[in-house]
């Protein structure tokens, strides 16, 4: 059967909605704060210039005028998100099975790593903003996989319209074609001449671009300035980097997708642990940023945001604080050891090579060092794009000649999805 995998996907959803009970489901967190936002979208069609300019939100607008729509529809009830999200769940993993691939690589694990990071059905499951985005972050991507450069274009700036800090992936993606694009010339006239004619891929990538940038010129800043000023995101807190928040999602990606490839693939461990004079550096950096910033624990945001207060780092942390106990007084140790252990294996598999997954890790960790705390969840698009790669085997060995530490650049990433 050509779509086997609707019915199972269908029934394993199906499981989620009668476990969860989107109708019933306790709300959590944030969740009040967007269907009140939703509702300020639900009182009109079409936003005003007003409302857009003064809705108390830090992201970009998309996804409420969506949500306010099923408000205005249905009613203010959360169910109204739930449903919503939880069809994008169920889309997005229709779409990661369905992509065309030449690889081996069994989808059924690909699409379980998905499936076992715990934020993927949390925010599928919660009114949260994260699914949407990255619905469109895939979308985008496979579109560029297929060539359709322009689709993917809009998809991306449609993804920009509805989390702001998705642009670095466009931009990473960008930047791999330019490396892509030097590796193959003999200087840099010859390689000035590639670009031009290259220049009808490279267009439809400035769209994302000049969406944040038209969304910034309209407002006088990334976000409404009523709510910036109400979260205090201009303090001096938020313009200094937290590395913390970097370290810690590097050792969250470690544990949830490297431990994770080698339980669903162990033939691939081997080929894992291939170390290469990239991946030394990353490993050494990696280590002199976490003796000098460790232990890794949650900063205090209430310092300069009263609106939240978080003490845990998310699904890691718990995991930490659930087995370390065990240990006495070595806890404390032991649980930044692991820390430590699970951000050499980030290092290990990330930055192997210098290929688009190695430039979509490197711009999303950096990003990191400017979020508000230390939280798994920021991890979801890294972590689909990360599964998405497996799925089409092109991480694996035989793409890139490591030269010192720089690498040869050859096909790109996804060219087979």
């Amino acid at each position: 059967m050509k779509n086997w995998y609707v019915v199972p996907l269908l029934l394993f959803w199906g499981v989620i909605v009668a476990v969860f009970n989107p109708f019933t489901l306790a709300i959590h967190v944030d969740e009040w704060r967007f269907i009140r936002t939703s509702e300020l979208f639900a009182k009109s069609w079409i936003p005003s210039v007003e409302t857009l300019r003064t809705y108390p939100e830090l992201n970009t607008p998309l996804i409420f005028i969506l949500w306010g729509w099923g408000v205005k529809i249905f009613g203010p009830h959360l169910w109204v998100g739930r449903i919503f999200n939880i069809t994008l769940g169920f889309l997005i993993s229709v779409g990661f099975v369905k992509c065309q691939t030449n690889s081996q690589t069994p989808v059924v694990q690909t699409l379980l790593g998905v499936l076992l990071f715990p934020y993927f059905i949390f925010c599928s499951i919660y009114m949260y903003t994260d699914i949407f985005a990255v619905f469109l972050l895939l979308i985008s991507v496979l579109f560029y996989s297929r060539q359709k450069h322009i689709w993917a274009g809009v998809f991306f700036s449609l993804a920009v319209f509805t989390r702001q800090y998705l642009i670095i992936f466009a931009a990473a993606l960008v930047v791999y074609q330019l490396l892509l694009s030097y590796s193959s010339q003999s200087g840099l006239k010859s390689w000035a001449n590639q670009l031009w004619q290259d220049r009808n891929f490279y267009w439809p990538y400035l769209l994302p671009a000049f969406t944040i940038l038209g969304w910034i010129l309209f407002l006088g800043g990334m976000a409404p300035k009523s709510e910036i000023a109400a979260q205090n995101y201009e303090s001096n807190v938020l313009t200094n980097y937290n590395l913390v928040n970097m370290l810690y999602g590097m050792a969250s990606m470690g544990a949830f997708c490297v431990v994770l490839e080698g339980v669903l693939f162990p033939k691939q461990i081997k080929n894992l642990l291939k170390i290469t004079p990239l991946s030394i550096a990353a490993m050494l950096l990696f280590t002199v940023l976490f003796v000098l910033f460790a232990p890794l624990k949650q900063p205090v945001v209430a310092a300069y945001n009263t609106q939240f207060t978080i003490k845990n780092m998310g699904a890691l942390h718990f995991a930490m604080q659930a087995i370390t106990p065990f240990f006495g007084k070595w806890a404390p140790t032991i649980e930044q050891t692991a820390y430590w252990f699970l951000g050499l294996l980030c290092c290990l598999r990330f930055f192997r090579y210098v290929d688009m997954l190695t430039l979509f890790a490197l711009f999303h960790f950096v990003l990191l060092t400017k979020t508000f705390w230390a939280w798994d969840k920021y991890n979801l698009p890294l972590v689909l794009l990360f599964w998405l790669a497996v799925r089409s085997q092109e991480v694996f060995p035989g793409k890139l000649e490591m030269k010192g530490f720089y690498g040869k650049l050859t096909t790109p990433l996804f060219s087979r999805l």
